[in-house]
């Protein structure tokens, strides 16, 4: 991609913290995967979870490779945006 000044940007990551919303992730994933060419990596947190949304966003990282899932302790969603942040490629 290049930006109207010609200048190469930098990559475009689409980052989700998520917390017992199986029943939303997926369609949000699914509406993500419409804009992959747009995208570089798509970055989920699953924060504490207690419901499906670890088998819901496993499925998905299995059919689109730029996906990546990545767990940790419910601490808030800031510190879990925060923690995916520094993840991102």
């Amino acid at each position: 991609r290049i930006s109207a000044a010609g200048v190469q940007p930098g990559r475009l990551t689409a980052l989700v913290a998520t917390c017992d919303r199986s029943f939303l992730l997926g369609s949000l994933l699914e509406s993500l995967s419409t804009e992959w060419d747009d995208l570089d990596e798509v970055v989920v947190v699953i924060n504490g979870t207690r419901d499906g949304s670890v088998q819901v966003a496993e499925e998905c990282a299995r059919r689109w490779p730029g996906l990546r899932v990545l767990r940790r302790a419910e601490a808030g969603k800031t510190r879990a945006l925060n923690y995916g942040l520094s993840r991102c490629s």
